[in-house]
């Protein structure tokens, strides 16, 4: 037989390796230096190693190193380890060259106890098995250092009770619970054994310590420590239990590291979500050989083979599936099922998969929520129908992120809850009868708002004589949600627009009564973009999310935009048929949809800087500012504020010397009133109020033009009955139970008034823009332009291409006619006298009232007089 043959015979039958010795007599001369290396001799004496142990373990010198002879399971000697007390990392223990990589039990020959002490390091199982062999104990160390293991060593441990004494600072405590968790299905018994040693005495306190301290002296007992420690116990396999109450935290708390792996419940907001959903396994089948070394500590080897694994949706494997490649994901199984990561022959079969949101949440808006900032956690969300800018209760846990440690919650449960207003109830409502006037005429109403706005401007906000301005942020304030004008809910949120010149009291007001209200939102209008009002996709890192802007997350509530023309008349117009549906829309990649009924009040200067002085109406300051016409019809009511309507005089007077008036209306009053307006589930109208709508919107269109649409045909009674709506709110006007505000005939006939008041102002120039328009409209001598067009060299095709276009100028002209220069623009300004054309940029359009002529007499044409030369 050959050699090999006969090895490979004799270590099936004999506790024999064949693998390369060390010469015994090598081991005999490192010894016998040892003992006149006195330097070493005052080191080993320091951790208690004693003259017999030394030559017991046959210890030695090499080169100013302590030399460790190891030993195989046969006696053999088979590594020489060099120990250089003090020295740091790397250098403090050196092996033969390529022995390093073979752990050993050392000393092995202590394996014959069946009770066994695992130690940090040589000197420490020398000085332990020394101590403790009287007692039955023996004590080991693995020769890679504290807390290095291999699975080979674990079947060496099978049936044995092992006490784990490893040092007693924080690496040491790691350690002993890894080494634990290697033995814990193997062992009889298992031990975790912290030393009874000071951690700030011994910063690194281990067993030569508690021996040369306590034993040795007499002051402590090793195996009284040992007797004292309690069984360790495996965690289950199962680390998120169902069963467990979670903590009740708010949604900033889950961000801290006392809440890491804690189950808590919080309520918070969806504020931005990615673009789809992902999916990670859910239910999977484990596939093992179950022949690998590793085998012995791992649960899948104990389980049946057909047993299904589940991924709980609170684990932290979550955060390590989602966003990763297919092949990434083993190792998050393994560590969730707790199956070694050295095992390469484990399979993973997913059968049933979780679906995962990649969110960002934000703390659920509070009634008197004063500020936009709002905090955003990162959240993965296992589940479905998880909705953008709705408010969930929600359980789940935080782990810090693989890739980044941000903590992130991983959340297993959501519900969808009503928010703060929803919840809102009202307490002891009789006190809110303050608001009530004396009786319900219009005159009772006048007076109980002008009492109102006084007791505001002289106590809150410090504004004097601009008591439309306080009615009008109080319009918006105190409008419903719904109103019910032809018996069906329509929209009841109210709008408003107030441009004005500087240091005019538009801010202060607004903010004043934001202040005292205790409600609404303040929005720096500044470089906005239709994202942060609206909503669109966000990009973080390199993914979008989607995510809502201000309009949609105060559904219900009020913003307040200051100075509007920082943002650019495009922005404003990408909010147009949100503000009329009341819905917000995002069509980009997946469709998104939310309600965004929110009230607004709109402040800002002109856009050009230009005061409202030197505008020739102010209205044109309106379009001007809003751009679109059809962005200017969406706002319920505009007023305009000019420096020349107050008296500065009285001004300067009330604030040196005060003006005097009664509080009544109160903080907390004022804003009871108006959670209750904004609670009521819709506005109801009597009778005598729905046919006083109508006829008051009626009167308006006949009085104002609709050519700036701030008064208009089609949607006037709807902006009468929303400003109706509001100041039956403001006038505490409810229904029997108080469920519905109650719109009355006073509260049309007030706000008729005051539309009429505030759009007649010199200010405004609303009134004197609508006469000049009427005037406009009307042709100026129309028989002398039929005669003037008639004499026009080739008329009837100078009409007709006259009535077919829509912006005209002088080469038009020109080409119609064949007249010079000069005489075209002589007939141009006879169309313009007679207000037949109207200039627009660099061209003219015709009037209304001239294409009305154009149409009725254009086939008139006038016999040529003579002078008249055609080619």
């Amino acid at each position: 037989m050959s050699r090999n043959e006969v090895v490979q015979d004799l270590t099936t039958r004999y506790p024999m390796s064949n693998e390369p010795t060390v010469s015994g007599e090598v081991v005999e001369k490192y010894h016998r230096r040892i003992w006149v290396a006195h330097v070493l001799l005052h080191e080993l004496k320091k951790r208690g190693i004693t003259d017999n142990d030394i030559r017991t373990h046959r210890l030695g010198e090499h080169k100013g190193r302590i030399t460790i002879p190891i030993k195989n399971e046969s006696g053999m000697f088979v590594n020489i380890r060099s120990y250089l007390p003090g020295a740091p990392g790397a250098d403090k223990m050196k092996n033969l060259k390529g022995r390093a990589k073979q752990l050993r039990l050392f000393p092995v020959s202590q394996m014959s106890y069946p009770n066994i002490i695992i130690c940090g390091g040589e000197m420490k199982a020398i000085v332990t098995a020394r101590v403790m062999n009287k007692h039955n104990f023996g004590a080991v160390c693995v020769t890679g250092g504290e807390g290095a293991w291999e699975p080979y060593l674990t079947p060496l441990f099978l049936g044995k009770s092992v006490w784990v004494m490893l040092d007693i600072d924080a690496a040491g405590v790691v350690a002993s619970n890894n080494v634990c968790k290697y033995l814990a299905r193997t062992v009889s018994e298992l031990y975790n054994v912290r030393l009874p040693l000071d951690i700030d005495t011994y910063p690194k306190g281990d067993i030569n310590d508690y021996v040369a301290d306590f034993e040795d002296k007499g002051n402590g007992n090793l195996l009284e420590v040992i007797k004292d420690t309690q069984l360790w116990q495996l965690e289950k396999s199962e680390r998120y239990s169902d069963d467990e109450t979670p903590v009740e935290v708010t949604l900033t708390q889950t961000g801290q590291a006392s809440y890491t792996a804690v189950k808590v419940e919080f309520t918070a907001t969806v504020s931005t979500l990615d673009t789809s959903p992902y999916v990670v396994p859910k239910e999977v089948v484990v596939e093992c050989s179950r022949d690998q070394d590793c085998c012995s500590i791992c649960p899948v080897f104990f389980n049946a083979p057909e047993h299904v694994y589940t991924v709980h949706p609170e684990s932290a494997a979550i955060l390590d599936m989602v966003g990763q490649r297919k092949f990434s994901q083993v190792s998050a199984l393994k560590e969730e099922f707790q199956v070694p990561e050295m095992c390469k022959v484990c399979k993973f079969t997913p059968s049933t998969y979780w679906n995962v949101e990649d969110s960002r949440l934000c703390p659920q808006l509070a009634i008197t929520n004063n500020s936009a900032e709002r905090p955003l956690m990162p959240a993965l969300c296992v589940g479905d129908s998880l909705e953008l800018n709705e408010t969930y209760r929600m359980t789940g846990r935080m782990h810090p992120h693989p890739l980044t440690q941000q903590s992130t919650l991983v959340v297993s449960k959501y519900s969808a809850v009503h928010d703060a207003l929803s919840n809102y109830a009202i307490q002891d409502s009789h006190r809110l009868e303050v608001f009530k006037p004396s009786e319900w005429t219009l005159s009772a109403v006048k007076d109980k708002l002008n009492d109102v706005y006084n007791d505001l401007a002289a106590n809150v906000t410090r504004i004097y004589q601009r008591t439309s301005l306080h009615a009008m942020i109080d319009l918006a304030y105190h409008s419903s949600l719904l109103i019910r004008l032809d018996d069906k809910s329509t929209k009841g949120w109210v709008e408003v627009l107030v441009v004005g010149d500087s240091a005019q009291g538009k801010s202060e007001t607004a903010l004043s009564m934001q202040s005292h209200y205790g409600l609404g939102e303040k929005v720096e209008c500044k470089n906005a973009s239709v994202a942060g009002l609206l909503g669109g996709l966000q990009q973080m890192g390199s993914r979008w999310f989607v995510s809502w802007g201000l309009w949609p997350t105060h559904d219900r509530r009020l913003l307040i935009l200051e100075e509007v023309k920082g943002a650019s008349t495009d922005v404003l117009g990408k909010l147009t048929d949100m503000r009329s549906s009341g819905f917000a829309e995002i069509p980009k990649i997946e469709r998104r949809r939310t309600y965004a009924r929110t009230r607004t009040v709109w402040l800002s200067n002109p856009r050009s800087n230009m005061s409202l002085d030197r505008y020739s109406y102010g209205v044109n300051a309106i379009v001007e500012l809003i751009g679109s016409l059809e962005d200017v019809r969406r706002f319920d009511s505009v007023m305009l504020v000019e420096k020349s309507e107050v008296d500065s005089s009285l001004i300067h007077n009330y604030h040196l010397t005060g003006m005097s008036y009664e509080h009544k209306y109160t903080s907390q009053l004022c804003r009871d009133l108006i959670l209750w307006c904004w609670t009521r589930p819709h506005a109801e109208f009597t009778d005598r109020a729905r046919v006083m709508t109508m006829e008051a919107a009626q009167q308006l269109t006949q009085e104002f033009t609709d050519t700036i649409p701030i008064v208009d045909k089609g949607s006037m009674r709807y902006k009468v009955a929303r400003l109706a709506a509001a100041v039956a709110g403001r006038t505490f006007s409810g229904t029997d139970s108080l469920e519905h505000v109650l719109v009355r005939q006073c509260h049309v006939e007030w706000v008729a008034e005051f539309l009429r008041e505030i759009y007649s102002t010199t200010a405004m120039g609303y009134k004197a823009f609508t006469e000049a328009e009427s005037a406009n409209n009307v042709l100026s001598d129309p028989q002398e332009i039929i005669k003037r067009l008639g004499e026009v060299p080739y008329p009837a095709d100078f009409i007709h291409s006259l009535t077919h276009a829509s912006f005209i100028d002088s080469r038009d002209i020109m080409d119609w006619c064949q007249w010079p220069p000069e005489e075209c623009n002589r007939l141009i300004s006879f169309l313009v006298r007679k207000r037949a054309f109207k200039r627009v940029n660099r061209a003219y359009v015709k009037t209304p009232a001239f294409i009305l002529l154009l149409k009725t007499h254009g086939s008139i044409v006038r016999d040529r007089p003579d002078y008249v030369e055609e080619f």
